[in-house]
């Protein structure tokens, strides 16, 4: 019988890998065992020196403790490595999370899921895309991942919204601390409609810089296909595209992100071979509908470009204040 405080400290652990804090855990099971272990014990099983001035175990069954209680007070649904509830496409990635929390749902295996990711300053077109995309996969019953930051995935969970499906944002922060705090009315929403956030951070984990490039192997790992709708040369959905590619998962690049500075990552992707899509058809050929385009989700009054470039900039505005709402996939102000 696995020791629920014993898994929690070993959480705590954040420089062992997975395999490694299985090993203790099959040798230091209980509460008694754990709590007499030693460093140069530890270094022994792993077979490796460990980057610790110290190990006091006791200490780490406390925090456990408190991590677990916390856990349960906020309502908060957990499972580890060896539970039932853990996804098992999950468990095909390099390093899988230890333990993993949500809250609302977590994605079923036995749906394939469409993650798609971007830059957090997209261009106008490529935001649309990016909404567009969450319509489709909606529209098909595609359940839709993706990291609820501000640009490409939160345009990506809203359209998944309005169109009546369900979506699920992977998160670099604990599942009580939704991030960016303009979309803590999106994260509502999501849990509400039959999706979830899903984390492998404690509650009460703020957001840390060093946390949302790791969460981006959650993010392809919860995927069968990943799209990069737009990233410039340096971005945090390359790094998605680099774990979707070692996961083996199928990496897209859309049309729409791939000019400009900000479109330079997207572009290099699709140099290097990544298919290039101009909607969600081209990854579903057999897909009835033939896709929405940026015009279907935000119609201009008549086209113009000076019409265009106004109305990009009330939406942007708005977006800001987290005013943009929505209404059967259509903006409203």
């Amino acid at each position: 019988m696995i020791d629920l405080n014993v898994l929690f400290a070993l959480n705590r652990l954040g420089s062992l890998k997975l395999n490694e804090k299985l090993k203790i855990l099959n040798g230091f099971s209980s509460p008694d065992l754990f709590s007499r272990v030693s460093l140069y014990e530890m270094e022994w099983l792993l077979g490796r020196k460990l980057r610790m001035r110290s190990f006091e175990p006791d200490e780490l069954m406390a925090l456990g403790e408190g991590d677990l209680k916390k856990t349960n007070s906020l309502g908060i649904r957990w499972t580890w490595y060896g539970g039932r509830e853990y996804p098992s496409i999950l468990k095909e990635i390099y390093d899988p999370p230890f333990i993993l929390f949500w809250k609302g749902s977590l994605p079923s295996d036995l749906r394939e899921s469409l993650a798609v990711v971007g830059t957090r300053k997209p261009t106008l077109q490529a935001d649309r895309s990016a909404y567009a995309l969450g319509l489709d996969a909606a529209t098909a019953g595609i359940p839709l991942i993706s990291g609820m930051a501000a640009g490409i995935d939160g345009a990506a969970h809203r359209g998944a919204l309005a169109g009546g499906g369900v979506t699920w944002a992977v998160l670099g922060t604990g599942c009580d601390k939704p991030y960016p705090r303009a979309h803590r009315k999106l994260a509502a929403e999501i849990v509400t409609k039959g999706g979830g956030l899903i984390s492998e951070f404690v509650p009460g984990t703020g957001p840390v810089r060093y946390n949302f490039p790791k969460r981006n192997r959650i993010i392809s790992g919860l995927s069968q296909s990943v799209v990069i709708v737009q990233a410039p040369g340096r971005s945090g959905a390359l790094h998605t595209a680099d774990f979707a590619l070692d996961q083996g998962r199928d990496v897209y690049v859309h049309e729409n992100g791939l000019s400009g500075r900000t479109g330079r990552g997207s572009a290099l992707l699709a140099d290097q071979g990544a298919p290039v899509i101009g909607c969600l058809k081209d990854i579903y050929p057999n897909l009835e509908s033939p896709g929405h385009s940026m015009e279907d989700a935000y119609p201009m009054a008549s086209g113009t470009t000076v019409e265009a470039a106004s109305m990009a900039s009330k939406m942007m505005r708005y977006e800001l204040k987290d005013q943009l709402k929505f209404y059967k996939g259509r903006v409203q102000f």
